[in-house]
């Protein structure tokens, strides 16, 4: 599928069921934003066929939102003025970090001083629980509803669930000096006792602006995960 006004090809799908009703496509799992995308099908029964399909937010969800005390606001690709999903892949280029289950690594330097709600942190701290914090180190693996008085908090929350990377998948930072960022990226990491793999990363530039990015997560888990930022008492 590929948008109709000549972007640039995000995916090639290729299915075989036997299943769906005769004419009916079914297309799912695939991250892209919302537009107007051509659908090319074809099979052993019925000639290849176009189809326009129109992709849109779920619209009980909002696609942004703030901003807050503070002045953070917040908005996802489903948004008219939101982010572009860009996945940086940094498994061949960043560092491994080690983390076993219910672990925190650091501090890790940054690279820069990055600006987080009332100080600017020249490091951080990485949870194997999806979540970042500053300050101090968390291994919590009961994620809460943020904000949250009780710790951690100073956090970014990733993904922040029962994960356990000493079962499956690597951790990975990276100080991108050429493009003045730092990006932290969990992949194929394995949640506690399951199966299923997640690979998400957070990218945090000098202004204090912060892109979460999620290239594979179990639609059916994600609402039991916490994901957003918080300040250092929680407020």
């Amino acid at each position: 599928a590929n948008p109709c006004e000549g972007g640039a090809l995000l995916h090639t799908v290729v299915t075989s069921s036997c299943q769906a009703p005769f004419g009916a496509a079914v297309v799912r799992d695939l991250p892209l934003t919302a537009g107007v995308y051509h659908l090319v099908v074809g099979n052993t029964w019925i000639n290849e066929g176009d189809f326009e399909i129109l992709i849109e937010p779920t619209p009980d969800r909002p696609t942004s939102g703030g901003p807050d005390e503070m002045g953070y606001t917040w908005s996802n690709s489903f948004d008219e003025a939101g982010p572009e999903f860009e996945w940086v892949n940094i498994s061949g280029t960043g560092d491994p970090v080690a983390l076993t289950d219910d672990s925190s690594n650091g501090p890790l330097d940054i690279g820069f001083n990055f600006p987080f709600y009332e100080e600017a942190f020249p490091q951080l701290y990485i949870s194997s629980n999806g979540f970042l914090s500053f300050g101090v180190g968390s291994s919590t693996l009961s994620n809460t509803n943020i904000p949250n008085t009780n710790p951690p908090n100073n956090i970014i929350a990733m993904f922040w669930d029962d994960l356990n990377p000493a079962s499956g998948g690597q951790v990975y930072s990276y100080q991108d000096t050429a493009n003045d960022r730092f990006i932290v990226q969990f992949d194929q990491v394995l949640g506690y006792g399951g199966s299923v793999p997640y690979s998400f990363q957070a990218i945090l530039y000098p202004n204090g602006h912060i892109v979460l990015q999620y290239l594979d997560v179990d639609e059916g888990d994600i609402a039991s995960a916490t994901i957003g930022t918080e300040n250092t008492d929680g407020t």
